[in-house]
């Protein structure tokens, strides 16, 4: 994590208009319990974004975190009130019912997220009757590594905001 942050560090610095780094600062801080830093950094980014709904969600938890429960809660709430906004593209299959294909975004960062499916048959297992089909969720695939993940196995430590 301190990696990460010392990038992140390096990149607000480069790009100080960039609030969303700003905010990736901070929660590298709160990752590293650096917390009264991480609180700042939201109030930065808050200083020049008011209605940034992340940063104030990161300044709820860093609020937390120092036993400030009830600024966190109204944090948290401002949080809500604002929304979260998606700035990029979702995409789903073109069938009947639809499926969750992709998740990118358009604001120039890694993540990304690429879902596949497995046709599935469910059958009665009495008398092998066909219950119609269906799709189950086969796997993800992810920036951090840009592996793939069966389901099942989404405690590796590849996966978004594990260590």
């Amino acid at each position: 994590m301190n990696a990460a942050l010392a990038n992140f560090q390096k990149a607000a610095d480069l790009e100080p208009q960039n609030l969303g780094t700003t905010v990736e600062v901070a929660r590298c801080l709160i990752e590293l319990a650096k917390y009264q830093g991480a609180i700042e950094k939201c109030e930065h980014a808050l200083q020049e974004k008011p209605m940034y709904s992340g940063a104030h969600a990161y300044r709820a938890l860093a609020l937390s975190k120092v036993d400030r429960i009830q600024e966190a809660v109204e944090e948290l709430q401002r949080a809500r009130r604002i929304g979260v906004h998606v700035n990029g593209k979702i995409s789903y299959t073109n069938s009947t019912t639809p499926h969750l294909t992709s998740i990118t975004n358009s604001i120039g960062t890694a993540e990304a997220y690429t879902f596949s499916t497995t046709a599935n048959t469910p059958q009665d297992p009495f008398s092998a009757a066909n219950f119609g089909s269906n799709f189950l969720l086969s796997s993800i695939l992810w920036p951090v590594k840009r592996k793939s993940c069966r389901v099942g196995e989404l405690s590796d430590p590849g996966w978004p905001g594990k260590n």
